[in-house]
């Protein structure tokens, strides 16, 4: 999420918002924000971690008893709809921000 974050300009002007989903309750999703400096990410706390695995097939496992999701990161287009997805169950195998912004540019030109 930093990664993208530190690109906030690119992807304002580029009509994007970056959000982030967490398992964490207010107050630690609050404290992570902050931890990472993120002032352009938004982040959605208290998530249900077994829905968001049924509706688009991320990854889980249990930490301290608490079911989480592995990373997972999702470009919807205007619709809504998915464009571009990528399912993680490690450190590889993320979204990097130039390549988010290359396929957003693309697919604003073939709109246009």
């Amino acid at each position: 999420m930093v990664d993208f974050d530190t690109k906030a300009g690119v992807f304002k002007n580029l009509n994007v918002k970056i959000v982030g989903a967490s398992v964490d309750d207010a107050e630690h999703a609050l404290k992570l924000k902050e931890g990472l400096q993120l002032n352009y990410t938004q982040i959605v706390h208290s998530v249900d971690a077994k829905a968001i695995s049924d509706a688009l097939g991320v990854m889980t496992g249990v930490f301290k008893d608490t079911t989480i999701m592995h990373a997972a990161g999702f470009l919807l287009d205007p619709d809504g709809n998915v464009s571009t997805s990528v399912i993680s169950s490690g450190p590889n195998g993320r979204f990097v921000p130039a390549e988010i912004m290359a396929k957003v540019v693309f697919e604003q030109a073939r709109r246009s």
